[in-house]
């Protein structure tokens, strides 16, 4: 496959003509159906890009009729060929198909949208494959099961949760209100679930579910904590870790504790916020550093909505506390988070700058004044003591004047 694009499509036309004659005779047109479920693990598994687009490649030109060409071509994918291709892809890997641009066109002209089973479908999706099995419930389980589940967004892993447990305390082949109690119900089902895929994850991906749940988590003020739902670049904090979140997001989505959108993040059923005890524990030790980091989100979020406004910028106490909170939690925040904080700290430092340029600009002119007055009071003394001594030495002058008057008045008396 990765030497030549052609290399499945030649391997189909082999199998085809060299297998059994179907019942319908040697000249039907015999065709292969290749079905690629879980396509996002092409991204999420797959660290080799040459041997990610060899493998496009190959599946394209097999759905095209294998035409030698196909990279130079638009394809174009006909109801003729050999070979049928389809491939079942979660809505949030939409975007990494775009980066190939045959496969983006093949699913703008070939795709279905797969929505939310109805509650005639749901009852169907238990019934069905129970009958098929032989397994029995008993009479008005399906109903409480729907009932509980409600209009929830993941219904069906929801259902899938509760449907596992209480068949591992099935009684014989019926399915029974009573291993449906021990269970926990939906919700109790979903938290055994929860606590079973976090035990299998490594502790750095445990490390990395814990950021994911805690920002998939509403705090209540007041009221119960609730789900939220997040965009998929909130949960990456680094751009080299985004395939390590999407790894661990891809295990939670599969396990059907998470639900994904194209653009969005949230928790397949608010029961997983109120019954595992692991969450309630996180929510419960970091409820004040949650708090504060919340709401650097969505400062973040609104800085970046104005393009970067300053006036949106954190200053004061506000950004003393999210500095210190970031010294032991920078790995809690993702790229637009550490961005916007950054901005915050080099405006205060601006700030702080110029408040000191002011400060010292003050102190020199207060040091100048403080020179001139020094030095005008300095010129005042001298032209004080130059005056007295100016007054006294006309003072001498007119005594002497005086006395010499006297002196000579004396001598023309004595005359």
């Amino acid at each position: 496959l990765a030497q030549d694009p052609r290399s499945l499509h030649l391997y189909v036309q082999r199998l085809l003509q060299n297998g059994p004659e179907t019942e319908l005779g040697a000249n039907v047109h015999k065709r292969l159906l290749i079905v690629v479920d879980q396509f996002e693990e092409l991204f999420t598994l797959c660290r080799d890009d040459v041997e990610r687009r060899a493998f496009v490649d190959n599946l394209l030109t097999a759905a095209s009729i294998g035409s030698a060409s196909l990279p130079e071509r638009a394809i174009d994918v006909t109801r003729n060929g050999p070979t049928v291709v389809v491939i079942t892809l979660r809505a949030d890997f939409y975007a990494h198909c775009a980066q190939f641009a045959l496969l983006r066109e093949a699913l703008e002209k070939h795709q279905l949208f797969i929505g939310s089973m109805s509650s005639e479908e749901l009852r169907r999706a238990i019934t069905g494959p129970a009958e098929k099995g032989n397994w029995d419930f008993e009479p008005g389980l399906v109903d409480l099961l729907l009932q509980d589940v409600g209009d929830e967004p993941g219904a069906l892993p929801l259902l899938s949760h509760a449907l596992l447990e209480t068949w591992h305390r099935r009684r014989g082949r019926t399915l029974t209100f009573g291993g449906y109690s021990e269970a926990g119900r939906v919700q109790g089902a979903i938290a055994q679930t929860a606590e079973r895929v976090l035990q299998q994850l490594t502790p750095q991906q445990q490390s990395v579910a814990r950021t994911i749940f805690l920002r998939l988590t509403e705090l209540g003020e007041g009221r119960p904590d609730t789900r939220r739902r997040v965009s998929l670049d909130e949960l990456t904090s680094q751009v080299q870790e985004k395939a390590g979140v999407e790894e661990v997001l891809k295990t939670l989505v599969d396990a059907r504790l998470v639900t994904t959108g194209q653009d969005s993040v949230e928790v397949a059923h608010e029961a997983l916020i109120r019954e595992w005890p692991t969450l309630r524990q996180w929510l419960d030790d970091s409820r004040e550093s949650l708090h504060l980091h919340r709401h650097l989100t969505e400062a973040a979020q609104a800085w970046d909505k104005l393009e970067g406004d300053p006036g949106e910028l954190y200053r004061g106490t506000r950004l003393i506390q999210a500095g210190e909170w970031a010294e032991t939690h920078a790995n809690e925040m993702n790229a637009l988070e550490q961005e916007f904080l950054a901005a915050s700290q080099e405006l205060a430092r601006r700030q702080e700058a110029e408040r000191e340029q002011a400060r010292q600009a003050r102190e020199r002119l207060r040091r100048r004044t403080t020179r001139g007055l020094a030095a005008g009071l300095v010129v005042a003394v001298i032209l004080l003591v130059l005056a007295g001594w100016q007054w006294q030495q006309a003072s001498r002058e007119r005594q002497v004047a005086l006395n010499a008057q006297a002196t000579a008045a004396a001598e023309r008396d004595q005359a």
